[in-house]
């Protein structure tokens, strides 16, 4: 007997009744939990950031779309902007005292008018665009660079060559600068001009606009795309039509450089020592 006089089994009897076992009150909790959509999960760590929920990786994906939309449509617009703007530039050039002048001339400020267009616009683009501008407008030169864009210029323009003269023996390999540097006129100054703008000045420009800029932004919106873009407009610019073989094998082979090393150097170089034997073989024929 208890001290209140009653029997010990029948109060062990009424606690029982009043308190319900573990497994049900665990039972009875989680069931509360699910009906009012209550997660229960082990505490996070401290240190460890958040795990990203379904909301946040929405809106993490429209922030990319949104910056890619962006990118596309600033890089659209700055090759509408360059080619009218190249294009007003020389002829109004041409139209204040040079109707008079002669191709070679002619050909060295329509390549100064169009370089000094491109890097302007690709300096401002890059800024606007939010793009790494330092990686590509550097003034650092690596000297393991630029051995590894000479070579790779080399056997880019034999394998060129050879897949060219193999199965395209009809194709037209030299361009319209090499043809007018080729032409002779305009003594030697004229040349050693002709020369440098064909060997340093234009592969410079050229690679940071179509690879710094164009390459550049559209893989950071969409990958794989700069790349064909890239080589697409490269070889439409130095080509009549789009059917000409050497200028696809050259413009895919930068575009692919440029994928691989991320270095504007090794591209430039590639592009310079291309250009210079490719004037000198059709100099020597």
């Amino acid at each position: 007997r208890t001290r209140s006089g009653m029997p010990s089994t029948i109060t062990s009897t009424a606690t029982k009744r009043k308190s319900p076992s573990i497994p049900m009150a665990v039972a009875a909790c989680r069931e509360r939990a699910s009906s009012k959509s209550i997660k229960l999960r082990h505490p996070r760590p401290k240190g460890q950031p958040p795990r990203p929920g379904c909301g946040e990786s929405s809106r993490k994906w429209a922030r990319h779309m949104k910056k890619s939309a962006g990118i596309i449509l600033g890089i659209a617009a700055v090759i509408f902007v360059r080619s009218n703007c190249a294009r007003f530039v020389y002829r109004a050039i041409l139209g204040i005292g040079g109707a008079g002048l002669s191709p070679e001339s002619q050909m060295l400020v329509a390549m100064a008018c169009d370089g000094v267009v491109m890097v302007a616009l690709a300096w401002l683009a890059t800024g606007l665009l939010n793009l790494d501008r330092r990686r590509v407008f550097t003034l650092s030169w690596p000297l393991k660079t630029t051995i590894a864009g000479a070579a790779l210029g080399i056997l880019a323009l034999l394998i060129n060559r050879w897949i060219v003269s193999r199965y395209f023996p009809l194709a037209e390999a030299s361009s319209q600068p090499v043809a007018v540097y080729l032409h002779g006129g305009g003594g030697a100054a004229m040349r050693f001009a002709l020369g440098f703008g064909l060997i340093v000045f234009s592969p410079l420009v050229e690679e940071l606009y179509f690879r710094g800029l164009i390459q550049n932004g559209l893989d950071a919106a969409v990958p794989i795309v700069g790349a064909a873009a890239a080589t697409y407009l490269f070889v439409s610019e130095h080509s009549g039509s789009l059917t000409s073989p050497a200028m696809w094998m050259l413009g895919g082979t930068l575009a692919l450089i440029y994928r691989y090393t991320k270095s504007i150097h090794a591209v430039v170089v590639c592009h310079g020592v291309n250009n210079c034997l490719a004037v000198y073989l059709a100099a020597a024929k």
